[in-house]
């Protein structure tokens, strides 16, 4: 059985010197989770990810917080759960 946190899915695409992260729909998330964004960019290799953005909250996950973070382009800590890498 395969844990499900409380979210959406995103993917994020990463080669050195551009990152992107999207929605299901299209959608650009990167200024929005440039946390994540800069972590990958960080990493200095190209990947692709499938997963879900979380956010982490009195060590639990926060789908809350998720939105306010989106909603409103606040900065707070956010984590990419994958579900496995891309080839």
């Amino acid at each position: 059985m395969e844990a499900k946190p409380d979210g959406f899915r995103a993917i994020l695409f990463a080669c050195p010197g551009l990152v992107m992260v999207q929605c299901r729909q299209g959608g650009d998330l990167t200024g929005a989770l440039s946390d994540v964004a800069t972590a990958a960019a960080e990493l200095g290799e190209a990947l692709v990810l499938d997963g879900e953005p979380v956010v982490p909250h009195g060590g639990r996950l926060h789908f809350g917080e998720l939105h306010v973070l989106l909603d409103l382009a606040e900065d707070c800590p956010t984590i990419v759960v994958s579900y496995e890498p891309v080839p």
